[in-house]
């Protein structure tokens, strides 16, 4: 301590001052003194006293009076997701105390709820505690809405917390959002649309493909953009189909695609959608519904099935008795592995002219696939008579076939159970049109097998073409003419006699050809 005044007899007396840095009410303090020999002073001041009690005053925050800051700690107040916003205020405490660690602090709310990372600590820019130290923090915010607020908080060295205006929670900022935009990509076939290509047969990858920018550098919502396909105004199963990223930025456009193949039909059309992150919906051209693509269908076709009695075509045996079973057999082939349509393929059977009863009958899969062709068959029993056939088909979507199966054949010629003499000859169409590909049959009947010679003369006695020459087969003998003779040309209408020579037999049977 230092002197002050006085004499060691009568008393002299000593002082110091401090300032006390730690607030409380827990002071105490004593004196203590030596003379020169060392004796230890008495008294009452060398008991412990309680005091002093150091008090605090808390810190109080302000606006910190700049412009834009009159009124409030925020700057702009309405902004969009790009804009940084300037938060400030104004800490002072008359003790000259320092904020404590980590104060001044922003707070940000959105719709009542905490956003992440808040609170937020502010950084000093100028002035003193005591006269007034402004702080600040720059923030830009993710999500659009106008259901901002903010507050700010602080605490002095010793805790203490402020008090002031700032505290209270303020609206503000409100952010706007710009939606997005899709736009076609403007790559080579996608600057007026956007697919590639407008057409194809369901074998065809349709790629479709689109460009989404966000001003605010938002990125799509989960999911999104989407694809919607239509067929005939419906949504095919799967629609909409998520986009995939391929290049870009939000900013100035990024590329999502996706590649699709479709079942045959011409009713297509397609769209695009899009959000971004706060949810708000896209628009541009690519939200608009287009007519496309067109998906072609490729017919399937019926050809004969190539086996042991089938090489020219789908009917084994071409002759027989009524206890006898009629095989009819075609291959049905498809370039798109589409299955035949519903109930098909069939074989129509003809008897004199017209349909048999139940024809045409539906035939029954044998093996093979679609896209190499697959053998269909139906095995019939048939009463005598002259018959026809042909088969047909559709796909999947009812997509028609082609080929010589469609066209009408001859056969079988059915004679009954009992088989006619030996000596018995019958001609079956004896009246025929080879214009429409039909055919006249000759038939008869031999013990075992002979010499048959058979033989067409015109109405004046010229031979037109022999028909047959050789050994005859035990039992049913078949014969037919298309009409033709021996050079492959159909010949007139008139009246034609066929002679049929050999085993006993010596017949002839007019037939008449009919142009």
């Amino acid at each position: 301590m230092n002197f002050v005044s006085g004499s060691n007899s009568t008393g002299a007396i000593y002082s110091t001052s401090t300032i006390l840095s730690a607030v409380g009410a827990d002071y105490t303090y004593h004196f203590e003194g030596y003379d020169v020999y060392g004796a230890t002073a008495t008294g009452v001041s060398t008991g412990t006293v309680s005091g002093p009690l150091v008090t605090n005053n808390s810190p109080v925050l302000f606006w910190t009076g700049e412009a834009n800051y009159a009124s409030d700690g925020i700057n702009p107040n309405t902004g969009d997701l790009t804009t940084s916003f300037i938060f400030r205020v104004k800490y002072s405490d008359v003790d000259s105390d320092a904020p404590y660690t980590g104060y001044p602090k922003l707070h940000i709310k959105k719709g009542g709820s905490v956003i992440s990372g808040s609170p937020f600590t502010m950084t000093y820019v100028s002035g003193s505690n005591p006269n007034g130290a402004v702080y600040t923090y720059t923030k830009s915010l993710a999500a659009s809405g106008s259901d901002y607020t903010y507050y700010f908080e602080a605490q002095d060295a010793y805790n203490a917390v402020a008090s002031g205006t700032p505290l209270s929670s303020a609206s503000g900022p409100i952010i706007s959002n710009h939606a997005p935009t899709l736009a076609w990509t403007g790559e080579t076939n996608y600057t007026a649309d956007g697919l590639d290509p407008q057409g194809g047969d369901r074998n065809t990858n349709f790629v479709f493909r689109v460009k989404y920018a966000d001003a605010d550098n938002q990125t799509p919502n989960t999911g999104y953009p989407q694809l919607h396909i239509e067929q005939g105004g419906a949504e095919i199963t799967g629609s909409p189909f998520s986009m995939s990223f391929i290049s870009g930025t939000n900013t100035a456009g990024a590329i999502y695609s996706y590649a699709k193949t479709l079942t045959p039909g011409t009713d297509y059309a397609y769209y695009f959608i899009a959000q971004d992150s706060d949810g708000a919906d896209a628009t541009g051209a690519p939200v608009a519904e287009i007519d496309a693509p067109d998906v072609s269908n490729q017919s399937p076709a019926l050809v004969w099935t190539a086996e042991t009695n089938y090489t020219a075509g789908g009917l084994y045996p071409l002759k027989g008795a009524a206890t006898d079973n009629y095989i009819f057999r075609v291959k049905y082939i498809d370039a798109d592995n589409d299955a035949p349509g519903t109930g098909f393929p069939l074989v129509r059977i003809k008897r004199s002219g017209a349909d048999i009863s139940g024809s045409p009958f539906v035939m029954n899969y044998i093996s093979g696939a679609n896209s190499t062709g697959a053998i269909y068959s139906l095995s019939k029993t048939l009463s005598s008579g002259d018959y026809a056939y042909s088969f047909d088909a559709l796909d999947l979507y009812n997509g028609q076939a082609s080929g010589a199966p469609l066209a009408e054949q001859s056969g079988p010629v059915v004679i009954g159970a009992v088989l006619p003499p030996a000596q018995e000859v019958k001609v079956y169409h004896g009246v025929f049109k080879p214009g429409q590909n039909e055919k006249t049959n000759i038939s008869f009947n031999t013990a075992a097998p002979v010499s048959i010679t058979v033989t067409v003369y015109n109405n004046v006695g010229r031979k037109v073409k022999e028909l047959y020459h050789g050994a005859s087969s035990t039992g049913l003998n078949l014969i037919q003419w298309d009409g033709r003779d021996e050079g492959g040309t159909k010949v007139s209408s008139g009246v034609y006699t066929i002679k049929i020579e050999g085993g006993g037999i010596n017949q002839s049977k007019r037939v008449v050809v009919v142009r």
